[in-house]
């Protein structure tokens, strides 16, 4: 874990996002309490913490990369689901689709995200229910999503 007074083991990029982070005083509390300061910070600092073109691209791995498998075992659920629900109305869509929809939830989250696992050591997000915020919840979540999934694809294929 980090020295959260210095960040000192943390890359320069991270130490300024961590920076603005704390100028905006974000709590262990409520997740999205911070976001009006988020939103009136000028746009060059906003841009820093706002965006992580990183986990755009790498959405599920890049939040295995950074130590948050929980949540990364959420998202690739998220993604899972997303997959069963676009194939059932547009199969030609679904792989874009289960995708995308990780990924600009990675996008937004991920700074955030990894600051929190840094400073609070935050393993789940804490808007949804508590037994997601382990490892095993995650887990279960995403086998459901696979079993989801693998039912939508046998009916439509039939």
């Amino acid at each position: 874990m980090s020295d959260v007074s210095t960040y000192s083991d943390l890359k320069p990029s991270w130490r300024e996002r961590f920076r603005i982070f704390d100028s905006v005083s974000v709590s262990a509390g409520s997740y999205f309490q911070h976001q009006e300061k988020l939103n009136a910070l000028p746009p060059k600092e906003k841009k820093k913490v706002s965006l992580n073109w990183l986990a755009f691209l790498f959405s599920v791995l890049y939040y295995y990369t950074k130590g948050m498998g929980t949540k990364g075992t959420l998202l690739w659920a998220v993604s899972t689901l997303t997959h069963a629900l676009v194939v059932s109305f547009s199969p030609q869509f679904a792989l874009i689709a289960s995708w995308l929809v990780p990924a600009a939830i990675a996008n937004a989250f991920a700074n955030t995200d990894y600051y929190r696992k840094v400073k609070f050591d935050e393993k789940g997000w804490p808007f949804l229910p508590s037994f997601l915020d382990g490892p095993v919840g995650a887990i279960v979540l995403f086998v459901v999503a696979i079993v989801i999934n693998g039912t939508v694809m046998y009916m439509v294929g039939r």
